[in-house]
């Protein structure tokens, strides 16, 4: 995940959790926990107008004003106290995710499949799997992310249940799932850029879950080189080897 700049602050917040269905909970965000994810998207706001990513926000006069000044440079912390309370009382409604919750739950059964073929690969690399995966929704940010020291989700969804990329949560929390995955036993190994990171987690996908997600999307980004190392399924089962030979190739081109 990306450092967030340094106007903002180190903070905690608590989320409710709405269900556990064997190892995946559901997870609703207080207006605090909002609050935070909201500042932390401000305060970033220049490297997603940079990269041209759409960033979901709250429609509210006050967070005009704090985006302008983050572009301007002149943010202060102290903005924050202002933002939580008018997260809390002029824009947060925890009913404004209950049809999201209602499709991630739906799409528990999807997910726990992939799980179990995602553990195949825990002792033979050391594929990342946890005892829980906390999915926390949010109603605002680019998308979603992943945390691969805790193995929470957070997914972005709309006030009548929608998600970005997929009608079906279940393709992005598999996604994401992935990435926690490899993140410590491949990607900061071999210290591997974002695109192809994003490569393997989509050829991973690809190889084991077209029957789960028959309409899943590879992104265009990565390199015919991983593509070539990566064929079957099969592949997969030595995958630092694989991406061994991956980084020779591309320290020797």
């Amino acid at each position: 995940m990306k450092k967030w700049g340094l106007a903002c602050l180190a903070l905690l917040a608590t989320n409710t959790l709405v269900a556990q269905v064997n190892q995946i909970a559901t997870v609703k965000p207080t207006a605090q926990a909002e609050a935070q994810y909201v500042w932390r998207t401000v305060c970033d706001m220049n490297f997603f107008d940079k990269n041209g990513y759409n960033v979901a926000l709250p429609q509210h006069p006050y967070l005009d004003k704090i985006v302008a000044m983050v572009r301007q440079q002149q943010l202060p912390n102290s903005a924050y106290d202002s933002l939580q309370v008018v997260m809390e009382h002029s824009i947060f409604d925890s009913q404004k995710y209950q049809k999201g919750i209602e499709q991630v739950t739906a799409a528990i059964p999807i997910i726990e499949k992939a799980l179990e073929r995602m553990k195949e690969y825990a002792p033979l690399w050391n594929f990342k799997i946890f005892a829980q995966y906390q999915v926390n929704l949010t109603l605002y940010g680019p998308g979603g992310s992943y945390d691969c020291n805790n193995g929470s989700i957070l997914l972005q969804t709309t006030a009548d249940g929608k998600f970005k990329m997929y009608s079906n949560p279940a393709y992005t929390i598999i996604h994401e799932m992935v990435h926690i995955g490899i993140e410590q036993p491949i990607v900061q190994k071999y210290q591997l850029p974002h695109a192809i990171k994003e490569q393997i987690v989509d050829l991973f996908v690809e190889k084991h879950f077209k029957d789960l997600l028959p309409e899943y999307r590879k992104q265009p980004m990565g390199n015919q080189k991983v593509e070539e190392l990566l064929q079957t399924k099969d592949d997969f089962k030595n995958l630092p080897k694989k991406v061994e030979q991956l980084v020779v190739q591309l320290q020797n081109k």
